[in-house]
């Protein structure tokens, strides 16, 4: 029987790269975190990095981003014995990211080159989306994750780890979605505060 749409977790999920083509580069890091149906609280963290195995393919600035070395992935698995249980941990979600194109477009690739089966239909949520919606209006003038966070008072301590950015999405989903007028009020003299500190 089919879940009603209420009932599906959403799952937030992080990828780290190699590099921005996903025909090219490879997802080396993966983070998700799954939260119960509407009015549930079972909050799930997974996280696991991959060994790459085209590292001769990747761009210097993406390592130089999320940090990676052999010795932290020494050991790590394959792409071939991650992809079945990223399946498992996206199985009958909603997704979210920011800008969660960009990480379907990696998990689907992976799925085509080492699965037998594709990735399938699922809603998405974007939190890019999210902020401009709510934000820009109120003076957020960059939509990275890290500004975001900043402007929501959001700490981007470990960000660029998968297990760290999904928390930082997860926080930011939750801010975003529960705001009500004296949030917001907070927000935007927060941010005129910050503006003048600048200009002092």
């Amino acid at each position: 029987m089919k879940k009603p749409l209420r009932e599906k977790p959403i799952i937030f999920l992080d990828i780290e790269t190699t590099g921005l083509d996903p025909t090219h580069h490879e997802i080396i890091e993966v983070a998700t975190r799954s939260v119960g149906g509407f009015g549930h609280r079972v909050h799930k963290l997974w996280s696991i990095r991959i060994k790459p195995k085209h590292i001769e393919r990747a761009h210097p600035k993406a390592l130089e981003i999320n940090g990676y070395n052999e010795v932290d992935w020494e050991g790590a698995p394959t792409i071939e014995e991650v992809v079945p249980l990223i399946r498992e941990h996206l199985r009958g979600g909603v997704l979210c990211g920011h800008n969660i194109k960009f990480d379907v477009g990696f998990i689907k690739q992976a799925y085509e080159d080492h699965s037998d089966r594709g990735m399938g239909f699922h809603h998405t949520i974007d939190t890019v989306t999210l902020a401009y919606e709510h934000l820009a209006p109120l003076g957020l003038d960059s939509l990275s994750l890290h500004n975001i966070c900043n402007f929501l008072g959001i700490s981007n301590d470990g960000e660029h780890t998968a297990a760290a950015d999904v928390d930082r999405c997860y926080k930011v989903y939750r801010k975003l979605t529960r705001a009500g007028t004296l949030d917001r009020l907070k927000w935007r003299w927060d941010n005129a505060m910050r503006g003048k500190l600048k200009r002092g």
